[in-house]
């Protein structure tokens, strides 16, 4: 979108990015079970934990 605009609001970008972020909830959607096994992969993985629940 923004390779076929001649000017950029970066501002604008900025707020966009800002409000999809804001509204993202890592604790209940759908994807919340799978992030929760990545996230404890990468802390066994760096030594964080012993074993993955």
């Amino acid at each position: 979108m923004i390779k076929k605009t001649k000017t950029v609001d970066h501002d604008e970008l900025f707020k966009l990015r800002s409000q999809l972020v804001a509204s993202i909830d890592p604790i209940r959607s759908d994807g919340a079970d799978l992030q929760d096994i990545i996230m404890q992969c990468t802390r066994k993985a760096i030594g964080e934990i012993d074993e993955i629940k």
